[in-house]
């Protein structure tokens, strides 16, 4: 599970940060999209939200090509970034 994590930093850097910043502290992109962060903490950020978001077109995003092992590393990554609930909440 932390490889695919690892794995999915990686593919991350080398496909989403120039438009956002893609780790804990990171700096924005040039294009200003919302840091992965942002997007891990939005509601509805689920997996399933995200494979349909990234398999879906954006006006304002370019169209990402990553196979489906790929896609999968780069959704658990976003999703380890969401911060965990304080116990009785």
């Amino acid at each position: 599970m932390e490889n695919h994590r690892i794995r999915g930093w990686t593919l991350a850097a080398e496909n989403c940060s120039q438009c956002h910043a893609i780790g804990k502290g990171a700096r924005a992109g040039v294009f200003g999209g919302p840091s992965f962060m942002a997007v891990a903490e939005m509601p509805s950020t689920t997996g399933i939200a995200l494979d349909v978001f990234l398999q879906s077109h954006h006006p304002n995003m370019p169209s990402v090509r990553l196979d489906r092992d790929e896609m999968d590393a780069v959704i658990n990554y976003i999703l380890s970034l969401k911060v965990a609930e304080p116990p009785g909440r």
